[in-house]
C-alpha cells in the first residue's frame, strides 16, 4: 500500500514507479514498438473500472482508490 500527502494523477503515480523502479518498470507499461502506447496485454483497473482513453493519464486518485495492473494472457 501506497500513502501520499495529497491527490495525485495516475501519470504521477507512473512517474513515481519510474523513479523507483526505473527502465524495467517502463517496460512493462509501454508498448516496445508504437511510440505512446500502452502494451496490449496490460489492463488498468481503478475501483474496478478498466481505464483507457486519450486523457485517462490525468485520472485523479484519491486516498483509498483501489489500483490494479494486469496483464491478459490467454490462448489455447
Amino acid at each position: 500500500m501506497l500513502n501520499f500527502k495529497e491527490e495525485l494523477s495516475l501519470r504521477e503515480l507512473f512517474e513515481y514507479y519510474y523513479d523507483k523502479y526505473g527502465d524495467k518498470f517502463k517496460e512493462l507499461i509501454w508498448d516496445k514498438t508504437k511510440k505512446d502506447q500502452f502494451h496490449k496485454q496490460l489492463v488498468i483497473i481503478i475501483n474496478g473500472k478498466t481505464y483507457r482513453g486519450d486523457n485517462f493519464l490525468e485520472t485523479p486518485l484519491k486516498d483509498n482508490d483501489d489500483l490494479s495492473f494486469l496483464y491478459v494472457y490467454f490462448g489455447g
